[in-house]
């Protein structure tokens, strides 16, 4: 594992790969090619990414966080209308360029939800059940790699 550039790893396991110029915080990464980024709660088996943002994911598919100069990606919860206190995960995508209250009611860079959406869906969620579904989708990521 090379970290270069000034690049900040805290509370991190990063296996092989480079982190340049990067704030890396509370991750789990088999294989990390980052530039300029800042990546916190993550776990994957593979990250590579320029110029972005990458919070609250928990993956296994190795491609899935191949993402493009500038991207922004984090897993949210909703929840599930049929069972109190259950989630499913929504990953949503951003940009660097974009602006969140610009774009507040528009499905941007393919998502399913707008922001306004997401936030309208989240209002009476339980954060304890919220974060403890976070927490174990993590642990769950982490047991497959």
């Amino acid at each position: 594992m090379n970290v270069t550039g000034g690049a900040v790893i805290l509370g991190s396991t990063l296996g092989t790969g480079k982190a340049d110029n990067c704030v890396v915080v509370n991750c789990n990464i088999g294989h990390i090619e980052a530039e300029g980024c800042i990546l916190m709660n993550v776990t994957a088996p593979r990250v590579v990414l320029k110029g972005g943002v990458v919070y609250n994911v928990s993956e296994t598919d190795a491609k899935a966080l191949e993402l493009a100069e500038g991207s922004v990606a984090v897993d949210i919860n909703l929840p599930k209308a049929a069972a109190k206190g259950s989630f499913e995960a929504v990953r949503l995508f951003s940009h660097l360029d974009t602006c969140g209250g610009k774009a507040w009611k528009t499905k941007v860079h393919s998502n399913d939800h707008s922001f306004e959406d997401i936030y309208m869906k989240n209002q009476a969620t339980d954060v304890a059940a919220a974060g403890k579904f976070l927490a174990d989708r993590r642990a769950a990521a982490v047991a497959k790699f």
